[in-house]
């Protein structure tokens, strides 16, 4: 049987203090990032998923957003 920590580490989630580097061993792993300037208010979202076939096949997708105060991204 499987204690909380692992099935917590299993659905994708780093314990407190724990490297978020390693790989979870789930299918997919997603990694996202917010930068922001206070001074101007300016967001960058940066988000990149990586995935894990079946067959053994790997793949990323990568996110880019640049979203100004009051707009949209």
């Amino acid at each position: 049987m499987r204690g909380p920590l692992s099935r917590y580490r299993a659905a994708g989630a780093d314990p407190p203090f724990a490297d978020p580097a390693r790989a979870h061993g789930t299918p997919t792993e997603q990694y996202r990032w917010r930068l922001t300037d206070p001074a101007t208010g300016q967001a960058v979202l940066v988000g990149c998923g990586v995935h894990r076939g079946r067959a053994g096949a790997t793949w990323a997708d990568v996110l880019l957003a640049d979203a100004a105060p009051g707009g949209a991204v």
